[in-house]
């Protein structure tokens, strides 16, 4: 007789099932395959592995350890099979006819469920496959191209422009009736120092521009005037401590109104031999009216005339007007309150120029309008801009006590050539009431001329270009013409 035993649990490790129960789940899964559209499985073929997520009660380990996953509805675990978990679902969800059909064929719940699409139960019977990620465009890469292709051709310009300033300095050619166009560098007062000369007719007289400053050389930028080398050999001379004359190891002591004296009589005598005997006229801007003035009217000989550009006639006196006009336009500044004695200290002075300048009484053109111009002439290498800043931001530093004590309506109270002076409305660095104090002393038996430029300030050239030209060129064929 048999000994009784306790069944086995359907789904348990060592329950096998009848003969019948694969023939009847067999049909079983065939009509659920039916119902969600799967293809019908042959007996002893493969359910495809439904993917996604699994809300399962428990796992398995198979025979070889494998990780076995059980769907909802299988309490005999003939659905069991190695891999991901079926799809999410939950006991309790299958019902009716359904959930039984789901039960017996081993699919999850989730899918059988009435308010589950079907489209999503098709989806999750499929064979798991690797989905190949797509790539999504960067939003900015039809930016990021012409901005990458903008910055390369910035650097091939830089790169141009660096290999073009290595170049051996040059001017190029002018043309013209008897042109001349040279770049000079010659010994004068012991250093080396640099001249260009420029002119459309070389018999044309000779206007020797004395740049301001100290060191605020002209060169870089004359392009801005070229219109002048139609009736004029124009010289632009970077004197000593400015732009190509500021050499490294430069001295600032060999600084003074007497030794730049001397400098300029050297300059109109390699004039003589390089150009020839035709008139000098001398064409001074603020500091190089300083040296102009006193030049032209010691050795009234060797010049024809006399160009003055923001006259420089006093120092200390033009601080003080410069100082009440800021009082008006900025009464708060702490400037606007000091005696006239403070302006002694160079550094005071520079700190009022600057205020000057930033409430519109100075050039009215800022240097970074100039840049461009100066960085494309063909006369500066790249070693030349480094020099040409230095010697500006110098200024009159070094010979400071000398400039500041020095008087223009004492020291030139006569002027024995034809005079033009041209002044800027605006200027309150060289004030016009100044300008118009030293003509109304000073003895012009050749004669005198003023123009104000009423949309200037410190420098009409710059600001009222055409007009400076005419005014300045009318002057010259007066020079030329015979008497």
């Amino acid at each position: 007789m048999d000994e009784p035993h306790a069944p086995r649990p359907r789904g348990g490790r060592g329950h096998r099932p009848s003969r019948q129960q694969p023939a009847r789940l067999a049909a079983l899964r065939a009509g659920a395959a039916r119902l969600v559209g799967q293809p019908r499985r042959r007996p002893g073929g493969h359910v495809p592995r439904a993917v996604g997520g699994a809300a399962r009660p428990g796992r398995h380990r198979g025979p070889a350890g494998r990780r076995r996953a059980v769907c909802l509805g299988d309490p005999s675990g003939l659905a069991a099979r190695p891999g991901p978990p079926p799809c999410r679902g939950g006991a309790g969800r299958g019902g009716g006819r359904l959930g039984a059909l789901g039960r017996d064929a081993g699919l999850p719940l989730s899918l059988l469920h009435p308010a589950r699409p079907l489209a999503v139960a098709r989806r999750c019977l499929r064979p798991r496959r690797a989905r190949p990620r797509a790539r999504r465009p960067c939003p900015e890469a039809g930016a990021v191209r012409p901005l990458a292709l903008a910055g390369l051709l910035l650097l091939a310009a830089l790169a141009g422009a660096a290999a073009w300033k290595s170049l051996p300095a040059r001017t190029p050619a002018r043309d013209g009736p008897a042109p001349i166009a040279r770049l000079v560098s010659a010994d004068i007062g012991g250093m080396r120092q640099w001249l260009l000369i420029r002119g459309a007719d070389r018999t044309a007289p000779i206007l020797l521009w004395l740049h301001g400053g100290p060191g605020a050389a002209q060169m870089p930028i004359h392009g801005i005037t070229a219109g002048l080398e139609r009736h004029a050999v124009v010289v632009h001379w970077d004197q000593r401590g400015a732009g190509k004359s500021n050499p490294p190891g430069f001295d600032p002591a060999t600084m003074s109104i007497k030794r730049f004296l001397a400098d300029a009589r050297e300059v109109t005598a390699l004039l003589r031999a390089e150009v020839g005997p035709q008139p000098i006229v001398v064409l001074g801007h603020s500091w190089g009216t300083m040296l102009g003035a006193r030049l032209v009217a010691r050795w009234p000989e060797d010049y024809a005339g006399y160009v003055a550009v923001s006259q420089h006639v006093d120092t200390l006196h033009g601080a003080v007007l410069a100082r009440d006009w800021l009082r008006e336009v900025a009464p708060g500044s702490e400037l606007a309150g000091l005696p006239a004695e403070a302006f002694r200290d160079h550094g005071t002075y520079v700190r009022l120029m600057q205020a000057v300048e930033a409430h519109g009484g100075g050039m009215g053109v800022p240097l970074a309008a100039l840049l461009p111009r100066a960085l494309a002439a063909p006369e500066y290498r790249l070693p030349d801009y480094p020099r040409w800043l230095e010697g500006a931001n110098r200024g009159s530093g070094p010979m400071w006590p000398d400039y500041v004590a020095r008087d223009l309506i004492a020291e030139v109270p006569r002027m024995p050539v034809p005079m033009l002076v041209i002044a800027g409305a605006r200027d309150r660095n060289t004030p016009l009431a100044l300008v118009r104090e030293w003509l109304a002393s000073v003895e012009a038996p050749r004669g005198r001329r003023l123009v104000v430029f009423e949309g200037s300030g410190h420098a009409p050239f710059l600001t009222e270009t055409e007009r400076f030209v005419t005014t300045v060129a009318a002057f010259l064929d007066a020079v030329r013409a015979p008497p």
